[in-house]
């Protein structure tokens, strides 16, 4: 800032002034998305707020980390290991794009139990891919993960119960819960072998090593 008042009296001033045409909500977050978006000091969950504000039942989910869980849910089921290449206002169009799914995840972390070992993007991201193969199985398999009610406890959904309450995601050096870590994409990884194992009715175990390719999803 210059301190000589007079400095800006002595500029020779542009300004360029855009026109946009925007026919959707949709359309407004798009663009409103676009200024500055490289150097903006927004944080992603007031950029995703932008987006939730186009969509009435997206307003309704007031958790902010329900919506951040799904954008980064949706974008790693998208783009796995590749979604932090992806800004934030691309997977701020995911969370439009997919309100249902957003919905549903809303409703699945109301229970405090689950939510205490469901909370996490991979987890999220698994989800989402299930969910994209058939609502109702993806209803049906999250409903045995989250309450433990399938009375066999070495069936596919109460092996992953126990693998997640065991585990959290290892972030940089780790994390400080006593519990075991798993990087994300063994955690992703070894959802879908579960998932797997719960569609065909075969064998099935949960493993991962490094360089793992992701299964394809049942």
């Amino acid at each position: 800032m210059a301190k000589d008042p007079a400095y800006f009296d002595k500029v020779d001033w542009k300004i360029m002034v855009n026109r946009s045409k925007c026919d959707t909500l949709e359309d407004i977050a798009a663009l409103y998305a676009q200024f500055d978006s490289a150097k903006s000091a927004r944080k992603a969950v007031e950029i995703y707020g932008g987006y939730v504000a186009t969509n009435e039942n997206l307003k309704n989910i007031d958790n902010a980390k329900v919506i951040s869980l799904c954008a980064s849910g949706i974008a790693y089921s998208k783009w796995t290991d590749k979604y932090t290449h992806h800004s934030h206002e691309e997977k701020g169009m995911l969370l439009v794009e997919n309100v249902a799914f957003c919905q549903w995840i809303n409703s699945i972390f109301e229970d405090k139990t689950a939510r205490k070992f469901m909370s996490r993007f991979p987890i999220t991201a698994a989800l989402f891919s299930f969910w994209k193969k058939s609502q109702q199985a993806a209803r049906e398999f999250a409903g045995e993960l989250c309450t433990g009610s399938n009375p066999n406890p070495k069936s596919p959904s109460r092996t992953l119960q126990m693998y997640l309450m065991m585990t959290a995601v290892r972030i940089g050096r780790g994390v400080s819960t006593g519990k075991k870590t798993d990087p994300e994409r063994a955690i992703f990884i070894k959802c879908i072998q579960a998932w797997n194992g719960y569609r065909s009715g075969k064998a099935f175990r949960l493993t991962f090593v490094a360089g793992m390719k992701v299964p394809t999803v049942l």
